[in-house]
């Protein structure tokens, strides 16, 4: 089954690669600074891109100093300086303070790799062990760039991604992430949110070790009895990224304990294994609260097509969620249309990118997945009406 991805080239109704609503930095789990995927944006003519990394905003400041290098002008454009994240005592620099989803790495599918190779479903977002063989630390990304003079530089617009569960009526855990754009980089509101993803993320990875190390013990495994993983060996696998499975799969293979990615997910992080411990993360309604009241405009991210989102969406919608974002990797063509058309009847905006990670190095075949940024194309008058929704302050300097 063909997906937006294919259908995009040959469809009248796309514009250019204008804009990409939906791209993530190593400062959640994409392989790129914000640095060098600006420097990329740039190289390729884009004229918008949402850095929109899980449950952070701490790569913004970066990516609007880059731009601002660019444009030779100071930082600020964003109408937040770097001040708003730098100074604030809720989003510490340290990597053990990083907001970001423990799940982002795992639970994502192959990012790089054919549009049509990835299902599209919902579920295509979860459990991926794919990815484990991508992990950003094993990536090759040079921020390498071409003289910029006579390009038109993208505007930088600033959003979060932030991962939820949703308990649906038949009481199952479903992984819903919700897009937020423009927020108020001060609000208290947007901190205490992710404060709170941030110590659920660390509690888990805590849980987990500990399950993982009483494994180790019980099993003899032919280990030394002193073998055993911490959370300093993941924040060194880590690095300026959140730590999360991912970095947890690959410190169990650095250390010995499990002789692959592949089985140390298998036996050790997998949602399947006996040590899997389930991230208490806030749901769809309070994330959409709290961007609210940060002023951001919504969407939920990559909906697809599982049966719990028809009882779901109704609930958000009633709750002030601001759009869908219908043009996706994981969406066919008839499941664009379904959402356009849903959000054109609820009087909501329709959104669209990439959800880029990077490039990616499968070191354990030797290829390379180059960046996706631009592969989805958002209609332009979907676009456009997403500018002109902007926050006051946005909107004046937002046009095509």
């Amino acid at each position: 089954m063909s997906t937006i991805a294919d259908e995009n080239a040959a469809s009248s109704r796309t514009s250019a690669a204008l804009a990409d609503l939906h791209l993530h930095s190593h400062f959640s789990d994409g392989t790129w600074s914000p640095t060098a995927l600006v420097e990329h944006a740039v190289s390729k003519g884009m004229r918008y891109i949402a850095l929109s990394d899980h449950d952070t905003v701490e790569g913004l400041a970066e990516a609007e100093a880059c731009l601002a290098q660019f444009n030779r002008q100071k930082p600020g454009s964003l109408g937040n300086s770097p001040e708003a994240f730098s100074n604030s005592p809720d989003l510490s620099k340290s990597p053990a303070s990083i907001s970001n989803s423990p799940e982002a790495f795992s639970n994502s599918p192959d990012l790089c790799k054919s549009p049509a190779s990835i299902s599209n479903s919902q579920d295509s977002l979860n459990n991926s062990p794919e990815a484990l063989g991508k992990s950003p630390v094993s990536i090759l990304a040079s921020g390498s760039l071409s003289a910029a003079s006579g390009r038109v530089l993208p505007k930088l617009i600033p959003a979060v991604e932030v991962n939820t569960v949703y308990i649906d009526k038949q009481g199952r855990r479903q992984d819903v992430h919700i897009l937020g754009y423009f927020p108020d980089l001060h609000s208290s509101a947007l901190h205490e949110l992710l404060e709170r993803q941030k110590a659920a993320r660390f509690r888990q990875l805590e849980e987990t070790i500990a399950l993982i190390n009483a494994s180790l013990r019980n099993s003899g495994c032919g280990l030394a009895p002193h073998r055993a993983v911490g959370l300093q060996d993941v924040l060194a696998v880590s690095g300026p990224a959140a730590p999360g499975k991912a970095h947890l799969t690959e410190a169990l293979v650095r250390l010995g304990l499990a002789k692959d990615l592949m089985d140390a997910y298998e036996r050790f992080t997998s949602s399947k294994s006996p040590c899997y411990v389930y991230r208490q993360s806030v749901s769809p309604f309070e994330a959409l609260e709290a961007l609210q009241k940060a002023g951001a405009l919504t969407s939920i991210a990559h909906p697809g097509q599982g049966a719990y989102m028809k009882e779901l969406l109704p609930e958000l919608v009633a709750a002030g969620l601001s759009g869908i974002e219908a043009y996706h990797r994981v969406h066919d063509e008839p499941l664009v249309h379904y959402y356009e058309n849903y959000a054109d009847a609820q009087g909501l905006l329709v959104t669209g990118g990439s959800d880029c990670h990077g490039p990616y190095l499968d070191k354990e075949n030797g290829t390379f997945y180059p960046s996706t940024m631009g592969a989805i194309k958002l209609p332009e008058e979907r676009l456009k009406r997403f500018l002109a929704s902007s926050p006051i302050g946005y909107c004046e300097t937002l046009s095509i």
